[in-house]
């Protein structure tokens, strides 16, 4: 019986301590790792040392500590009296998550690795980083992906102060629906925060429910995609394109969105055309699924702009 490789088994440690984290965190996490996927990938040497003792110091306490982190009155000092997580700990173990990856990144080529292990282990060090820095009494604490999506999505017109020169800026600009509220909510650190109660059970995802909500990920990230991007920025749209149609969890989907892609590559040239792009090929999707096709002249309007009717204002 041959030997779990140790990246495979710090690969399983940190799916468990994952599971056990605020949803909303897995959402930063996850959002972040994506957009900081080459930036981390060449750690230096330096974060390499020790890192195996580390782990094992620090997994058992954070696998205590992190369940039991809630918003403190006197902030973090409070927080570490109750049972939330050390913050020379926090600091420690975002240094050790950079050593890992750098590791994985020298040892990938002899073990069964792929690209999600080293995204996970980012969304890992990125929520640990965000716990070491905001007082805790600014964290919110959502109890489900659907009350932290209820505070993105609200819709907050931004007004230009009343003190500008600039006559532009008196033009009321179409709002962020996706982003404005969370705007609102760092400049106010978070301390009008509640969490709403949430009476749905949360169950896992079947096939259904897991492509809705993917479609309205992807359509929502083409609708707010740069009219003009850079080089850069398309290079990474379609390095993302091409990894998710190797990591989405239905392999028979995946299979068929890789086949669309070799035969209709991404246009990521503007919002427009990757906008198209993606209403066409969720269009073919239901096709196969005898669904109705959507209008793709309107798609900006169904994932941005809202009805010209105001009905969603």
């Amino acid at each position: 019986m041959s030997k779990t490789p140790p990246v495979l088994q710090l690969y399983r440690e940190i799916r468990r301590l994952h599971r056990r984290l605020p949803p909303a965190m897995r959402f930063l996490g996850n959002t972040y790792a994506r957009d900081e996927f080459r930036r981390h990938k060449d750690a230096p040497p330096e974060y390499v040392h020790g890192f195996t003792a580390e782990w094992e110091t620090y997994r058992d306490k954070l696998m205590h500590d992190i369940p039991h982190i809630q918003p403190a009155d006197a902030g973090a000092s409070a927080s570490a009296e109750r049972g939330g997580v050390d913050p020379t700990l926090l600091e420690r173990m975002s240094d050790a998550q950079l050593g890992q990856l750098y590791v994985l990144r020298q040892t990938a080529k002899g073990e069964q690795v792929n690209d999600a292990l080293i995204v996970l282990i980012l969304c890992f060090a990125f929520i640990v980083d965000i716990l070491d820095r905001i007082p805790f009494v600014h964290v919110p604490l959502f109890s489900s992906p659907a009350s932290f999506d209820t505070y993105l999505v609200r819709d907050k017109v931004q007004t230009p102060s009343s003190d500008s020169m600039d006559p532009a800026a008196e033009q009321p600009k179409k709002p962020c629906r996706v982003c404005s509220e969370f705007k609102t909510l760092q400049k106010s650190g978070f301390k009008s925060l509640a969490p709403p109660t949430v009476t749905k059970l949360e169950c896992p995802p079947d096939r259904e429910a897991l492509g809705r909500a993917t479609w309205t990920f992807l359509h929502t990230m083409a609708a707010y995609y740069p009219e003009s991007p850079s080089h850069e920025h398309r290079q990474r749209t379609l390095q993302f394109l091409n990894s998710f149609s190797h990591l989405y969890p239905c392999n028979h989907c995946a299979d068929h969105l890789r086949l669309e892609i070799k035969k209709t590559p991404p246009d990521v040239a503007s919002r427009d055309g990757l906008s198209n792009w993606l209403c066409i090929m969720h269009n073919k999707v239901n096709d196969v699924l005898e669904k109705p096709q959507f209008d793709c002249k309107r798609v900006l309007e169904r994932w941005r702009d809202g009805p010209p009717d105001g009905s969603c204002d």
